[in-house]
């Protein structure tokens, strides 16, 4: 789910994403009413055009468009954006198909940053600065495999922080400044029980974080 604003008109819409077995699908709410804007009726059929394409998994504004990553196993993940009338393909084939879904996504210091699920080699992160060149800038679950999914993000006192999903050990934070170099900073202290960092939300001065 994602707020995107028209770079022209300046309207402001609701954007949100489903999970189907027939392909995902978009729907946008203006204020007063839904309408697809992926699937029937929309500006592309489900699932992008591709059925494997089963979940939206998230969602982010970056720049003039609304970035959508998708869930697709087998193959791996994909990324489209909008413009509000129609949709392209922005990811270059480059995520691989040991990466099969973009999980979250959140900009930070003029650039979109995107977590992967990847069960593989352990979860990644990549970023971009212009919508469409993608680069790797954390790989094999932060230096544990065991963290096969970044699953949330959130900007917090200039780092962008990424939760993991750890089935193992319990889930991880970790945080960076710049994009390049992470730091672990939940110190083990929330124990091996809680195995997924859920969502991040910064209130009042605080980052907050919700697990399972």
């Amino acid at each position: 789910m994602a707020v995107w604003r028209h770079p022209s008109t300046h309207a402001e819409y609701l954007y949100v994403g489903t999970m189907n077995q027939s392909g995902c699908e978009i729907w946008r709410y203006d204020g007063s009413s839904w309408s697809r804007s992926v699937g029937p009726g929309g500006s592309i059929g489900r699932g992008f055009g591709d059925a494997s394409n089963r979940n939206v998994a998230c969602m982010a504004s970056f720049g003039d468009y609304l970035y959508a990553g998708t869930n697709r196993d087998p193959g791996g993940l994909q990324v489209w954006r909008t413009n509000g009338s129609s949709w392209e393909r922005v990811d270059g084939n480059v995520f691989g198909a040991a990466n099969i879904s973009a999980v979250t996504m959140c900009e930070f210091n003029g650039r979109l940053y995107l977590g992967t699920e990847n069960h593989s080699t352990g979860c990644q992160v990549w970023k971009t600065d212009n919508g469409t060149t993608w680069t790797p800038c954390a790989v094999g679950g932060f230096g544990d495999t065991a963290n096969q999914v970044a699953f949330s993000m959130a900007v917090f006192s200039n780092r962008l922080f990424v939760g993991t999903k750890n089935e193992t050990s319990g889930l991880w934070v970790v945080s960076t400044s710049d994009g390049l170099i992470w730091s672990r900073m939940d110190g083990g202290a929330l124990g091996p029980n809680n195995i997924i960092a859920m969502s991040m939300h910064v209130y009042k001065s605080h980052l907050y974080l919700g697990t399972s």
